[in-house]
């Protein structure tokens, strides 16, 4: 936290730890049968639940730069999946820049959003 804090802004109030190289993201997500995840080492995890988005084809045409895909996912993935924002513990989401995770914990209208992002902070 010491090295983060001392960092200058590259653009207030962001320094280079708030931002990724990469901006493109890409996921690789193997997929197998239930009765074949049981024969596996690990222990398995099932998905319950998808809603893909993405807000806009290119950053020339966002035109609101608070916007996030879960803005429009999060009703989605929690009819999907089954579930309520309450039920959830665990979050793993991914972006580029760091408000953007928190935005999205936001968006996400989880009562746990708090306690994720404080978990997400410790984690960086």
């Amino acid at each position: 936290m010491e090295t983060y804090l001392a960092t200058p802004d590259i653009s207030s109030p962001f320094n280079i730890h708030d931002c990724c190289v990469e901006l493109d993201e890409a996921n690789a997500i193997i997929v197998t049968s239930a009765a074949n995840a049981k024969n596996r080492k690990s222990k398995p995890v099932f998905i319950a639940g998808m809603a893909p988005r993405t807000t806009h084809s290119n950053t020339h045409y966002w035109t609101q730069v608070d916007e996030v895909a879960a803005d429009y996912a999060a009703t989605e993935l929690y009819r999907s999946a089954g579930v309520k924002a309450e039920d959830i513990q665990v979050a793993a989401i991914y972006d580029c820049f760091s408000w953007v995770v928190l935005r999205q914990l936001e968006s996400m209208d989880s009562p746990n959003a708090a306690k994720l992002a404080i978990s997400w902070l410790t984690a960086i």
